[in-house]
C-alpha cells in the first residue's frame, strides 16, 4: 500500500503483509510526523486537539497528558497555544462545533505535548491569532530580498532550518574568525549580536496578507540604512495595505543594515501599528508595541517612539495615558507631522472638541503635504460636522496621492451624498462594490441613495443583499421600508417598519416612517400614536411638526396643520419641504399673501446653501468646533441677512469662544431681523444682553420692553434692563407703569423703581396708588414696597389714606411697616 504524510507529503510504500491486523504507527523519516496504517489505535486512548492556528487536527495520546491545562506546539504551523482538558474533552471535536474542519484518521495526526511544548520568543495573547492567517511578509527577511513575494507565505520550521543570508553570515562569520585568532570577547559579542538579529527578524514575521501577483516588488540593494527609511516612508505615508507592505519591506532591509537604528525600528513599529489597528490585528498591534520600546531603548527621547506609543493607547481606549505621551512626543520635536496627525485622531476618538482635531490635521498637512492618512480623517471629521464641501475637496486631495485609497473613496461619496449629489455618490460606491461587494455600509447606503433618486427596484436590489449579510442591520429594514412606500406598498413598508424597531426600538426616525405609513393608510390615530413615540425618543420637535402638520392636512384640517407648520418653520425657517407645505395649505384656504410672504423666503437664489450652512453650523457647534461654526453661519448670512435664527446662532458660537463682543452684536441683529424667533431663544438673548449690554443692546431691549405683543417678553426685556441699574432708564419703568396692559409687566415695573431710588418715580407710584382699582392687591403691596424704598414723607398721607379703603391683611402690614419707616425719617 502506499503511504502520504500529511505534514511533508512525503510518499512511503509499504507491503501489506508487514500490516498487522490491528494496524500499525510509524514515524516519517523527513519529518518526524506520526503516520496511521492499517487500523488506527483506539480512538478511545486519545484526546482531539485542535491547532487555533492552521486548523490541523491532532490525537494525543491520554497517558502523555501531563496536566488539565498546558501549553504546546502546533508541528505545522509552529504556533504555540494552550489546551485545556475540561474545555475539550467536555466537548469532543464534532461536525457541528467544527464543520469547517473534515475530521478523518488521515487528517489527524500525533502531537506529544512533551516534545513539542515550548516557549517562543515574545508574547503571545491566548486567542490573538487568526485561524488560517496568511504571512505577513511574502520574503524572508535574512534571504534575497530581492526575490518577488509569493501569494504563498512560507512557514518556518524548526526541523526545516534557517536559510541564511549575506548578512547573517557575515557576523557569524567575523564572530568565529575573531574568536579562533584569540580576540574572544569581541567575536562573542559579534556572534551575540548575529544571534539578537536572527531573532528578532525572525519574530517579525506576523499575519499580514500577502500581495498579488500584479503587485509583486523588489527591494534595492546596496542603500544606506537612511535610504531605506525614505523609501519605506514614502510607500508608508500612502495609507493602504500594498503601500504598507513595500515600506516594510524597505524598512525591514534597513534594519538587516543597521539593526541598531531607532529611527527604523519606530518606523516598522508604526507600520504595523497601522496595519493592526486597520486590520484589528492584535498580534500586529503587540509586535508593533514590542519595536516602539526596542526603539526607546535605543534613543530614550526618540519621538517617533512615543508616538507610536501613544497610538497603540490610543487604539485600546487609554486616552488619558496617550495624550501625556503624545504630548511628550510634540515637546520633543513640536514640528513632527505624524504626531499632531496622531494627536488630532485622539481628539476625534474621544469625541470632543472637533476644532482642535482640526488644527492638528491641518498642521499635519501642513508639515508633511503627502500625509495620505490625515486628509482620510480630516474628510471624515469634516462629513460629521455636515461641513461636505470642504470635506470633499480634502477627500479629492488625497484621492491624488492614493487613488484607490478606500476610505478616501467612501468620504467623497459620503460628501456628495451630503450635498445630495446623489449619482456622484452611487457611482463611486459602485465601482467601491466590484471589489468589495460585501461591505455593508455601502450596501446600506447605495439602498437609500436609490431610494432618493426614486429607484427603488435598485434600492431593494441592494436593501436585500444587506439583509442576507446582516439579518440583524434594522437599518436594511428601515430602507427597505421607504421603498415599499416609493412604490405604495404601504402593508409591507409597515411591516420593514416595524421589523427595523424590534431590532432598534430607540430609533426616533423609524416611529416617524411607521406614522407617515399609517396616514397613507388613513390610520391617523396610530400614526399620531408613532409621531408622540418618536417625540419622547427623539426630542426633535421640527420632525415632529411636520409629520403632524401633513398629517391634519390629509385629514383635511388646515387651520391645525398651519399651526404645527408655524411651528416647525420657527425652528427651521430656512426648511425647504416646510415653506412649501406652508405656502400649499394657505394657497388651499385663500389666504394667498400669507402664502406669498413664505414664498419670498422659498425662493431666495441660494436657500438650499444656507440652509446646509447653518445646518453644518450648528454640528459644529455641539462638536464644540466654534471658529468653523462662525464660519458656516456668516458664510449663510452673507446670502441672508433676514435669518434671525441665523444670527442667534452666530451670537451662541461667538459666545462660546470666548468673543463677547461680536456675540453681543449678533444677538441684537438677531432681535432686529425681521424673521421670527423661538421663545426659547428670544429668552437667552434677553438674558445675555441684560449681563452684557452696551448702549446698542439697551435700546433694543428698551425696544422689545415696549413694543412686543408678548407678555413674556416684555417682562424678560424688563428683568434684562433691571440688571442694568441705570437711572436713565426710570423714564422708561414709569411710561411701562401707566401704560402696559400686563399686570405682571407693570409689577415688575414697580419693584425696579423702588431699587432705582429716583425721586421722580414718586408721584407717579402715589398716582398709581390713588387710582389703582379694587382687587389689585399685589400691585398695592409692591407700590408700598416701592415707597418705603424709596423714603420720601409725601407718601405718608396716601398710605394712611388708603389704609381706610382696604381689608386686605397682608396690604394692611406692609402699608404700615412702610409707614413707621417713612415716619421715623429726620
Amino acid at each position: 500500500m502506499t503511504v502520504i504524510c500529511s505534514i511533508c507529503q512525503t510518499r512511503y510504500t509499504i507491503l501489506d503483509e508487514k500490516v498487522p491486523p490491528q494496524g500499525i504507527q510509524v514515524k516519517c523519516k523527513k519529518c518526524q510526523n506520526l503516520l496511521s496504517i492499517g487500523n488506527p489505535p483506539d480512538t478511545r486512548l486519545f484526546t482531539r486537539v485542535l491547532c487555533p492556528q492552521c486548523q490541523t487536527v491532532y490525537r494525543i495520546p491520554s497517558e502523555k497528558i501531563p496536566s488539565d491545562k498546558f501549553k504546546t506546539q502546533c508541528l505545522k504551523c509552529r504556533s504555540t497555544f494552550t489546551f485545556s482538558r475540561k474545555s475539550q474533552i467536555s466537548a469532543p471535536l464534532s461536525e457541528e462545533k467544527y464543520h469547517q474542519v473534515p475530521v478523518s484518521a488521515q487528517d489527524e495526526k500525533e502531537l506529544d505535548p512533551l516534545e513539542a511544548s515550548q516557549e517562543l520568543h515574545g508574547r503571545i495573547e491566548n486567542g490573538s491569532a487568526q485561524a488560517q492567517s496568511p504571512s505577513f511578509c511574502d520574503f524572508d527577511v535574512f534571504s534575497d530580498l530581492d526575490a518577488p513575494s509569493t501569494t504563498q507565505s512560507t512557514k518556518r520550521t524548526t526541523r526545516e532550518g534557517f536559510r541564511i543570508d549575506y548578512q547573517r553570515s557575515r557576523y557569524l562569520l567575523i564572530g568565529l574568525i575573531i574568536l579562533l585568532t584569540g580576540l574572544g570577547l569581541y567575536g562573542l559579542y559579534e556572534f551575540s549580536q548575529w544571534v539578537r538579529l536572527n531573532l528578532e527578524i525572525r519574530n517579525l514575521n506576523i499575519s499580514r496578507k500577502t500581495l498579488e501577483s500584479s503587485k509583486k516588488f523588489t527591494v534595492e540593494e546596496g542603500l544606506t540604512a537612511q535610504d531605506y527609511y525614505e523609501k519605506g516612508r514614502k510607500y508608508f505615508l500612502l495609507d493602504d495595505d500594498p503601500a504598507y507592505l513595500r515600506a516594510e519591506a524597505y524598512y525591514v532591509k534597513g534594519i538587516t543594515v543597521d539593526f541598531r537604528n531607532p529611527l527604523l525600528l519606530a518606523a516598522l513599529a508604526e507600520n504595523y501599528a497601522a496595519w493592526g489597528q486597520a486590520h484589528e490585528d492584535t498580534e500586529a498591534l503587540e509586535k508593533a508595541y514590542q519595536l516602539a520600546k526596542k526603539a526607546l531603548d535605543a534613543e530614550p527621547n526618540l519621538a517617533e517612539g512615543y508616538r507610536v506609543i501613544a497610538d497603540l493607547l490610543k487604539s485600546h481606549h487609554q486616552y488619558e495615558e496617550s495624550e501625556k505621551i503624545i504630548k511628550k512626543a510634540l515637546e520633543l520635536k513640536p514640528n513632527d507631522a505624524d504626531s499632531h496627525y496622531v494627536f488630532g485622531s485622539l481628539i476625534l476618538a474621544r469625541g470632543e472638541n472637533y476644532e482642535a482635531a482640526y488644527e492638528h490635521f491641518k498642521k499635519a498637512l501642513e508639515e508633511s503635504p503627502g500625509l495620505v492618512k490625515a486628509y482620510a480623517d480630516l474628510s471624515a471629521l469634516l462629513n460629521d460636522l455636515e461641513l461636505y464641501d470642504e470635506a470633499a475637496m480634502y477627500a479629492h486631495k488625497g484621492l491624488e496621492l492614493s487613488p484607490e485609497h478606500l476610505r478616501l473613496k467612501i468620504n467623497l461619496a459620503w460628501a456628495y451624498k451630503g450635498n445630495r449629489a446623489y449619482n456622484e455618490a452611487v457611482e463611486i460606491y459602485e465601482k467601491i462594490l466590484e471589489s468589495r461587494p460585501d461591505h455593508l455600509q455601502i450596501l446600506s447606503d447605495l439602498g437609500e441613495l436609490y431610494n432618493k433618486l426614486g429607484n427603488y427596484e435598485g434600492a431593494s436590489r441592494y436593501l436585500n443583499q444587506l439583509i442576507a449579510l446582516s439579518p440583524y442591520e434594522s437599518k436594511g429594514y428601515a430602507n427597505l421600508g421607504d421603498s415599499y412606500m416609493g412604490k405604495g406598498d404601504y402593508k409591507s413598508a409597515i411591516q420593514m417598519y416595524q421589523k427595523a424597531i424590534s431590532l432598534s426600538p430607540q430609533q426616533a426616525d423609524y416611529h416617524y416612517k411607521l406614522g407617515n405609513t399609517y396616514v397613507k393608510q388613513q390610520k391617523f390615530e396610530l400614526a399620531k400614536s408613532s409621531y408622540q413615540r418618536g417625540l419622547e425618543l427623539g426630542n426633535d420637535k421640527f420632525v415632529y411638526y411636520l409629520s403632524m402638520g401633513r398629517m391634519y392636512r390629509e385629514q383635511k384640517l388646515p387651520q391645525l396643520a398651519l399651526e404645527s407648520y408655524k411651528r416647525a418653520f420657527l425652528l427651521e425657517p430656512r426648511h425647504k419641504e416646510v415653506l412649501e407645505e406652508l405656502i400649499k395649505t394657505y394657497e388651499d384656504t385663500g389666504q394667498g399673501e400669507e402664502a406669498d410672504l413664505y414664498r419670498q423666503i422659498l425662493e431666495l437664489p441660494e436657500l438650499e446653501k444656507i440652509f446646509r450652512a447653518v445646518k453644518g453650523g450648528i454640528r459644529c457647534l455641539e462638536k464644540k468646533a466654534y471658529r468653523l461654526a462662525i464660519w458656516k453661519f456668516q458664510s449663510a448670512l452673507d446670502l441672508d441677512k433676514s435669518y434671525a435664527q441665523g444670527f442667534y446662532h452666530l451670537g451662541r458660537a461667538y459666545e462660546l469662544a470666548g468673543d463677547q463682543g461680536d456675540a453681543l452684536s449678533a444677538y441684537i441683529s438677531s432681535i432686529k431681523a425681521p424673521d421670527p424667533l423661538p421663545i426659547e431663544a428670544k429668552n437667552y438673548i434677553l438674558n445675555y444682553l441684560g449681563t452684557h449690554a452696551n448702549d446698542s443692546g439697551i435700546s433694543v431691549l428698551t425696544s422689545l420692553l415696549k413694543n412686543d405683543p408678548n407678555p413674556e417678553i416684555r417682562s424678560k426685556a424688563l428683568n434684562a434692563l433691571r440688571k442694568t441699574k441705570d437711572p436713565a432708564l426710570v423714564p422708561v419703568f414709569i411710561d411701562i407703569l401707566k401704560r402696559d396692559e400686563d399686570i405682571g409687566v407693570r409689577q415688575g415695573a414697580i419693584q425696579v423703581l423702588g431699587e432705582l431710588k429716583d425721586k421722580q418715580a414718586v408721584a407717579p407710584l402715589l398716582d398709581l396708588l390713588q387710582h389703582l382699582e379694587p382687587g389689585h392687591q399685589e400691585l398695592r403691596i409692591s407700590i408700598a414696597d416701592a415707597l418705603g424704598k424709596l423714603e420720601d414723607k409725601r407718601a405718608i398721607p396716601l398710605l394712611e389714606e388708603s389704609l381706610t379703603r382696604t381689608s386686605d391683611i397682608f396690604y394692611l402690614q406692609s402699608a404700615k411697616s412702610v409707614l413707621d419707616k417713612l415716619k421715623k425719617l429726620p
